[in-house]
């Protein structure tokens, strides 16, 4: 597990704790605690799709009823949420099955619309895989499940990402079946379901907090306890760690320690959270922040064969915007890997992290603050990043108008 603070809101540095702003937001939140508490009830009361139709149209989301509630039981909606849902980064190119899911094309060849063989298929490019054996055996509470699913899903003439086949459990076996589109509606139903369940869980924990929580608190520590204010990678970097220790001795205290959210709601809350933890802390490294290494050794960068993955295409513009901005702040101030080498402070801080950050381990885009930089070069290079992230996100903003 990457290293946080020991230490509660009220003892934070002021430089980190909430500005004013943001505190009035979680003022405002409690105070609407007393509506949360109605909107629960009638929750509660909810015996149909129906009746939750009426309680979002009530609550004034129209376009919640008319769009979500009426696909999310569709086949291209589920493959839509894999590639630009909240966890779009766990989608492999299949290129041969892992020996403990055994589909065969006979199994599927009804949902293989080109007249391929299943294996033929995957030379093509067509299959993607999605297994969550990092679930597999994590403790559930009493009465709860969690699947460690693996889910096999094919591009189909439409271009659309299909599931084609489900299995719940990493073992294969008579007792766990693998479940097909050509099933009864409420079995492959219920199989997606109990995936997206298995889907939000891993996201939460292994995909959400830890590298966006977690480890860059560790790069936060690393950058107050290091870098002087008028180094060039504090003015690079402390702009993106406002209000992270605050935000996390936050989450440690009410969402993520024992007895709190997400063990009250989560199937492996306890015990189970604190394993996927551990392995999810176990499996991070620096590279899987790398979107465009990411999606390399996924199989998933070619547009033309895995079309509509927006995460991908919209987020290495974003990445590679951030790297020639990087590339131009850091040549002003470093001319060779010597000078890198040369620098204590940028030495102690990269050591402190391995160290101490990570011990047993050998936006939207908002805004940003680049008046921390006096020099005249580094000043046009913020200039040229904004612009390049304001015409990213007007590119994005129409593409979810139409």
């Amino acid at each position: 597990m990457p290293s946080g603070i020991d230490d509660r809101v009220s003892n934070l540095p002021s430089d980190e704790e909430f500005g004013a702003v943001r505190t009035l937001d979680f003022l405002e939140n409690a105070l609407t605690g007393k509506g949360t508490m109605m909107l629960k009830a009638k929750l509660a009361s909810i015996e149909a799709l129906s009746d939750f139709e009426k309680l979002a149209t009530a609550l004034g989301m129209p376009t919640f009823v008319t769009h979500h509630l009426a696909r999310w039981t569709r086949d291209e909606e589920f493959g839509r949420q894999i590639l630009n849902g909240v966890n779009p980064v766990v989608i492999k190119k299949c290129v041969t099955l892992p020996p403990n899911f055994p589909v065969t094309t006979a199994m599927v060849h009804e949902s293989l619309v080109r007249g391929l063989s299943l294996e033929d298929e995957m030379m093509a490019g067509h299959i993607y895989i999605c297994d969550y054996k990092i679930l597999d055996g994590l403790p559930c509470k009493d009465g709860w499940f969690c699947a460690a699913p693996i889910c096999l899903l094919y591009v189909n003439k439409k271009k659309d990402l299909i599931p084609i086949a489900i299995q719940l459990k990493q073992k294969p076996g008579s007792d766990n079946p693998i479940f097909l589109p050509t099933d009864n509606w409420a079995d492959w139903t219920l199989a997606k379901m109990y995936y997206q369940s298995a889907c939000t869980q891993y996201h939460q924990i292994a995909t959400h907090y830890l590298p966006c929580h977690a480890a860059t608190e560790v790069y936060g520590m690393g950058v107050m306890r290091n870098l002087p204010d008028a180094h060039p990678i504090f003015k690079l970097l402390r702009p993106h760690f406002r209000y992270t220790m605050a935000i996390n001795t936050k989450g440690r205290l009410k969402l993520m320690n024992d007895g709190g959210t997400v063990d009250r709601i989560f199937a492996i809350g306890g015990e189970g959270r604190r394993q996927l933890m551990y392995r999810g802390g176990m499996a991070y490294n620096i590279h899987c922040t790398n979107i465009k290494r990411s999606v390399q050794e996924r199989g998933v960068d070619d547009p033309n064969i895995l079309p509509g993955y927006y995460y991908r295409d919209d987020g290495l513009k974003i990445w590679h915007a951030i790297e020639d901005y990087v590339t131009d702040v850091l040549n002003e101030f470093y001319s060779s890997d010597g000078d890198v080498k040369n620098d204590p402070e940028l030495q102690n801080f990269a050591r402190d992290i391995y160290t101490n950050g990570f011990p047993g381990h050998h936006c939207f885009l908002g805004s940003f603050y680049g008046e921390r930089f006096g020099e005249k070069t580094v000043q046009c290079a913020v200039t040229k990043f904004v612009k390049t992230l304001a015409n990213i996100e007007d590119k994005i903003k129409e593409k979810q108008v139409s």
